[in-house]
């Protein structure tokens, strides 16, 4: 199965990085608008390797060239991406704890408060993939079993349709924040957010950590592991102190090499699962 991999940033350093991929196979394309964006291929048994590298080469090269961590990926492939969205509108349960209806105007309005109303057409996010569904059962277990979560505040890092926060809340959090970097999928959160009407409760902040300015006593981050080592150094920088962090979107194989990954940055390993393949780690702050 053919995996897109796109690679935007700086046109001026998109050559030189174009050059540093050259075992890969990279295309360099232009854009709309004089934008250029490199594009190379994978399939799902050396995507996780492909994905690596680059973390490693972009990180490299946004050093030396003092450009401050201007690359984005983009992955397009059905082992990252969920289930085509809601072919049907039949709802279903990620978790006992709830229950997902895609939304149909025509439908009334569902009389379970823990039914999340979701329009995932324009995001990731429906609660079917692996590694959403894992991090749902974390946040279950934490509902269940974490004394500190029913006063939680909650920040979902990379957050698509929304569904994590919006999930969070339904459990019993406070507040919620979700930051997401892509433009339709703010959109498609703000949406979900006022179907469930949360508006008072849960912000969408287009961006990345940039638009984050307090810490959180918990954490959602399911990313792509490249993205996971680029930005995943910033989740100790806000975290309360005895705060939670659950991490998501590698297979079972990148387990390890995730988990030493978030040690370094100092957090502490409290729970680890697996579905069909994938891996969702738990991590307190230290000392916590």
């Amino acid at each position: 199965m053919k995996i897109e991999i796109a690679i935007a940033g700086p046109n001026e350093a998109l050559g030189p990085l174009c050059t540093m991929l050259k075992p890969l196979g990279p295309t360099l394309e232009q854009g709309e608008g004089g934008k250029s964006r490199i594009l190379l291929f994978s399939d799902h048994k050396t995507l996780d390797d492909h994905l690596l590298v680059l973390s490693r080469v972009t990180t490299e090269l946004e050093k030396k060239l003092s450009i401050g961590g201007k690359f984005d990926f983009q992955v397009r492939n059905l082992a990252y991406c969920e289930p085509p969205p809601f072919r049907d509108r039949t709802s279903y349960e990620p978790i006992p704890e709830l229950t997902i209806q895609p939304h149909d105007p025509s439908m009334p309005s569902p009389a379970n408060p823990k039914t999340i109303l979701l329009d995932s057409e324009m995001a990731f996010g429906t609660g079917r993939h692996p590694t959403t569904l894992l991090c749902l059962k974390a946040l279950a277990r934490m509902g269940r079993d974490w004394e500190n979560f029913k006063n939680s505040s909650v920040l979902d890092f990379g957050c698509g349709t929304g569904l994590l926060a919006i999930a969070a809340l339904k459990l019993g959090a406070i507040r919620a924040v979700g930051v997401e970097i892509d433009h339709d999928a703010c959109e498609a959160a703000r949406r979900n957010t006022a179907l469930n009407a949360f508006g008072d409760r849960l912000a969408i902040v287009e961006g990345s950590w940039e638009e984050v300015h307090e810490k959180y006593d918990l954490i959602f981050s399911n990313l792509v592991s490249s993205v996971l080592l680029r930005t995943g150094r910033k989740i100790p920088e806000y975290l309360k102190e005895e705060g939670r962090a659950v991490i998501s979107g590698f297979s079972v194989q990148q387990m390890g090499v995730m988990g030493n990954f978030f040690v370094t940055m100092g957090l502490e390993p409290i729970g680890k699962d697996t579905e069909s393949g994938w891996g969702c780690l738990v991590f307190s702050a230290k000392g916590a």
